[in-house]
């Protein structure tokens, strides 16, 4: 039963190795280059595909008094995008 018993215990006498896992060091330079993949992409996008230049067109408002005599509609409120 000693023998048995002795079976159980924890080998303390073999220790890990000092240096890093092989796979250790192969994970984080998979995730570096994921980073650096996903950052490359991202940058790209922004560069090559940018956003539509849009042509604004200022107007003057003038006061329903001073307003032509052909005006038919007067409307106030917020102008929208539909998308």
């Amino acid at each position: 039963m000693d023998a048995e018993l002795k079976n159980l215990q924890i080998d303390r006498t073999r220790r890990r190795s000092a240096e890093p896992s092989k796979w250790a060091t192969r994970w984080i330079i998979a995730g570096v280059v994921i980073l650096l993949l996903l950052g490359g992409w991202r940058f790209a996008t922004e560069k090559f595909n940018p956003a539509p230049v849009v042509e604004v067109q200022r107007v003057q408002s003038i006061r329903a008094g001073s307003a032509p005599e052909g005006v038919i509609l007067n409307a106030t409120g917020y102008i929208v995008a539909t998308h």
